[in-house]
Parts: C-alpha cells; sequence; structure tokens
C-alpha cells in the first residue's frame, strides 16, 4: 500500500509539473488533485485495505495460537499470510510446506506449482518439498514431470519407500509395468524396505 501511495503522488507531481507553466499553477493543480484524488478514495475506496494485512496476520496468529476455530480457518486468509511471512523470512521450511499444501488443497495449482519451485530454489534436497510436488503433478497428470521430480528424490534417498511406491503407482498409471516390475525387484535386492511392505505392494498393483 505504502508503494501503492507513492506511485500516486509522483504521478500527481509529474502531471502538475509538466501541465502548467509556473511554480504558484504548480502547486495550486498539485494541492487540487490531492484533494480530489482523497475524495474520490474516499467515496469509492476502502481505508481498511491500508491495515489489511496487520489485521490479517493478527486474525491467523490468534487462531494458530488459541488452536480454536482452526477447521474454520480461511484458506485465502492463511495463503495471504503465509506469503506476506515468506516474504521477509524465505528460509522458513515449514512455512513453503504449509503454503504449497494449503494452495493445492485450495485449488490454487498454478500458485503452488510457484511455490513448490521457490521452496525447492531455497531448499533443494528436501525430501517432503520433492515428494510433494511430485503429487501435484501426478494429480494434475504431469506424469513425465512427476517421474523426474521422483527421480531426483530416489538419488537422494534411495530407501523412501512412499517415493518408491509413487514411481511404481505411475509407471501403472501409464502402463509401464515392465518399468514398474523393474522399479519393485531394485527394491527387493536391496535389503532395506521391509518385505511385508514390499509384498503389499506386489499384491496392490498386481506386480
Amino acid at each position: 500500500m505504502t508503494i501503492f501511495l507513492i506511485l500516486i503522488l509522483l504521478t500527481i507531481i509529474t502531471i502538475s509539473y509538466y501541465l502548467m507553466p509556473s511554480t504558484k499553477s504548480r502547486l495550486i493543480l498539485f494541492i487540487s488533485l490531492i484533494v480530489v484524488t482523497s475524495i474520490g478514495y474516499m467515496l469509492k475506496g476502502n481505508f481498511e485495505s491500508f491495515t489489511f494485512n496487520e489485521e490479517n496476520n493478527k486474525i491467523i496468529e490468534d487462531i494458530i495460537v488459541s488452536k480454536e476455530k482452526i477447521d474454520e480457518l480461511d484458506p485465502d486468509r492463511l495463503i495471504l499470510y503465509l506469503e506476506n511471512k515468506l516474504n521477509k523470512n524465505p528460509k522458513d521450511l515449514q512455512g513453503w510446506l504449509i503454503l504449497t499444501r494449503t494452495c493445492s488443497l485450495s485449488g490454487y495449482l498454478q500458485k503452488a506449482d510457484l511455490y513448490f519451485k521457490k521452496g525447492l530454489e531455497l531448499f533443494p534436497y528436501d525430501e517432503s518439498l520433492l515428494l510433494e510436488y511430485s503429487l501435484l503433478k501426478k494429480n494434475t497428470n504431469q506424469f513425465k514431470s512427476a517421474l523426474e521430480i521422483l527421480s531426483k528424490l530416489k538419488v537422494i534417498s534411495p530407501t523412501n519407500i512412499f517415493a518408491r511406491e509413487l514411481i511404481i503407482d505411475i509407471l501403472i498409471t501409464i502402463n509401464n509395468k515392465q518399468r514398474a516390475q523393474k522399479e519393485w525387484n531394485e527394491m527387493m535386492k536391496s535389503k532395506n524396505f521391509d518385505n511385508n511392505k514390499l509384498i503389499e505392494i506386489r499384491d496392490k498393483f498386481k506386480l
């Protein structure tokens, strides 16, 4: 809002300077434009916009601290709160996770994609961000991108069974059962996974 006011002021100064020949006439026009702009905003504008971010932050923080009505929390307010918070402190990993999840669950898929990318620029090896980003890609039928993300995660954490199962899930979805079988065989050979879980995966995907 501060930037908006500065831009308005600079615009009025520029108009006054270039339209009027003398200092006195420029000053009269400047004051007139300030008055007209202020009246126009009072009639059509909303003064709450000047303090909206501060009030929104207080509402969200009060709910988080008290844990009351947390189920009624407006996701749009939460997204705005997290956007402001991460703009000031981008090194907040939990903030990125909550923001991306909220955007995904609220249907703001483009926003979620954008914030996953921003989060991964700061935390490129975080397993949760990578896994959830791959889920977003899978759920939007971007299977190739999902597999690329999961390949990175597989290198970072080869024993992440959720990522490995998701790889198999996507391969089965795109009718590449041979690669899915190869992935499962690789897991069996590593001996770093629970056999019962591997059998469960095998039966689930009919490998």
